[in-house]
């Protein structure tokens, strides 16, 4: 019988103190306050010669020599190819292959 009465009730002070923490958590502004915002100035990032920046890794990497016929791809920063599809059919963007039409 104990067992029984136990369970709900601790489900009940845990959600308890759930409610609580996140109310807790939340901060309420006052109708008085002013929002401010902090001035950040963004400094322009240059890297050494032979080297670009890279936008995920938050560094300078050594500049890729991509070869004729391919370019940077600017997401993935790899070298990468045009393909090159068989007469009458063409490249889908979304398939990835070629398509006839």
């Amino acid at each position: 019988m104990l067992r029984s009465s136990f369970f709900p009730l601790a489900c009940a002070a845990m959600a308890a103190s759930l409610v609580g923490a996140s109310a807790q958590a939340v901060p309420v502004p006052s109708h008085n306050s002013q929002l401010a915002t902090p001035n950040l100035t963004l400094a322009a990032v240059e890297c050494p010669a032979g080297y670009t920046w890279h936008p995920r890794l938050d560094f300078c990497v050594a500049a890729p020599t991509c070869p004729p016929g391919s370019t940077l791809h600017p997401r993935l920063h790899v070298c990468v190819t045009a393909p090159t599809c068989p007469a009458g059919s063409t490249w889908h963007p979304h398939l990835h292959r070629c398509v006839a039409p």
